[in-house]
């Protein structure tokens, strides 16, 4: 009597191990279903509390989990669509881009036109270190030399820089390189430098080069003979001329030294732009150029009632001091022309790591925004009243322009906070610009 109820007793226990096994092997599915990113798998909620419970958590964070996933999904493909269609603009752009990663050891994105433009392979391009990438560009350049400096600028330098550079091969071109900081979250990411090809605009430009210095040349030997038959005929007959006919001739002497002016002006600045005009690179001291800027600039500074300071700490750059000189000077006195008498025009120059920045600061009426891109091209004028009364060939920015590129440096011009206008250009120091040189 006694074992029918143990045997009863014995198959409950044994049916309810069964039940329970097979209930954890129910929660062992769902917690493998889980480990394998299937948030589907579910656990019946029956049984005993504890396995209820337990259930309905697992299930409950199935649910959850399974909703991540789908959002997860959904954002996953939403960035690869984008990805796709930024990859499709990129492709689809006429320049050429290349994305550096900061510092720039690699290029981390390009597109099919880089690899037109600058002749590397794109197996080299996703692999090679951007040294050895910088390297092979240069060899194919007209300069090698003098491109690992600018290029040392498109880098690592702060803010967006621009210059032109020649290929020789595989295919002859010009470029314009343009760099800027690739940001992200406020850090910069990497540098962006994109290749426009410019070769037709380049062909152009130089065809009219030589036509102004073909131009420029024929007009050289009728403008030195009118020149120098006002002046016989002033010099010659002024007692024979009646104060009118002096006048005129006068009139016609000064419009003819003006001609001459803008002639040679024309002839410089052609021979600038085509790489024609002789320079001479020798290391000298900024203060030096600066002080003999000053001092040459002095006796015009004295007649229009300007004060002439001039500064510079001791940096050295490797020039064409008479170009250089040059340059300073159309700056100083492009300043004095526009500059109220009695107050201060001011010529410095300072270092900044491995740059020499001059700088001629005025206090005049100062040059409105819109117009301080077009400054430096050729016969370019500021619009306003405070202006007209000024005369020239305009032609003096453009040539200092075309000499500071010649020298590897950039120009520019600026408003000043308290009034008035600032014209700068920096170089390379000695130090930095030795291969240039």
């Amino acid at each position: 009597m006694i074992a029918v109820p143990a045997a009863f007793v014995f198959i409950a226990v044994l049916l309810g191990a069964r039940w329970l096994s097979r209930a954890l092997q129910r929660v062992a599915a769902a917690a493998t279903g889980i480990a394998s990113n299937d948030f589907r798998a579910h656990v019946p909620v029956s049984g005993p509390r504890e396995i209820a419970t337990l259930g309905s958590a697992i299930n409950a964070a199935c649910d959850a989990l399974d909703e991540r996933d789908e959002w997860l999904q959904a954002t996953l493909t939403q960035a690869q669509r984008q990805r796709d269609f930024l990859s499709s603009i990129v492709e689809a752009t006429s320049d050429g881009l290349l994305l550096y990663d900061s510092p720039p050891d690699r290029v981390i994105l390009f597109n099919q036109r880089a690899i037109e433009l600058i002749g590397l392979d794109e197996r080299a391009l996703a692999t090679r270190p951007a040294a050895e990438l910088q390297q092979q560009v240069a060899d194919r350049t007209v300069d090698p030399q003098g491109y690992h400096e600018r290029l040392r600028r498109h880098l690592y330098a702060e803010g967006v820089h621009q210059d032109v550079l020649e290929i020789r091969e595989p295919v002859p071109r010009v470029l314009r390189r343009t760099s800027s900081p690739a940001t992200f979250h406020d850090h910069t990411a990497g540098r962006v430098i994109t290749y426009t090809d410019i070769t037709a605009e380049s062909t152009l430009e130089r065809m009219k080069s030589e036509f102004v210095a073909t131009a420029s040349h024929e007009l050289r030997t009728p403008r030195t003979s009118s020149h120098g038959a006002l002046q016989l005929a002033l010099a010659g007959s002024a007692e024979r001329l009646d104060p009118d006919d002096r006048e005129l001739l006068q009139i016609s002497l000064t419009s003819t030294e003006r001609l001459v002016r803008l002639v040679n002006d024309l002839l410089d600045l052609s021979k600038v732009e085509a790489g024609r005009m002789p320079m001479r690179l020798l290391p000298h001291r900024a203060p030096d150029l600066v002080s003999q800027a000053v001092e040459a600039m002095r006796p015009m500074a004295g007649k229009a009632g300007v004060r002439l300071q001039g500064a510079g700490e001791d940096a050295v750059v490797s020039v064409d001091a008479d170009l250089l000189i040059r340059v300073l000077q159309n700056l100083i006195s492009n300043a004095i022309k526009y500059s109220p008498a009695g107050t201060l025009v001011r010529l410095d120059a300072r270092t900044s790591g491995e740059r020499v920045t001059f700088t001629v600061d005025d206090q005049g009426p100062g040059i409105p925004a819109d117009q301080l891109p077009f400054l430096f091209r050729p016969f370019s004028r500021v619009a306003g009243h405070e202006y007209d009364r000024e005369t020239g060939t305009g032609l003096g920015l453009a040539i200092s322009r075309a000499i500071v590129e010649q020298h590897h440096g950039r120009i520019w011009a600026q408003a000043l906070p308290e009034g008035g206008s600032r014209f700068a250009f920096e170089l390379p120091a000695a130090e930095a610009c030795a291969a240039v040189a």
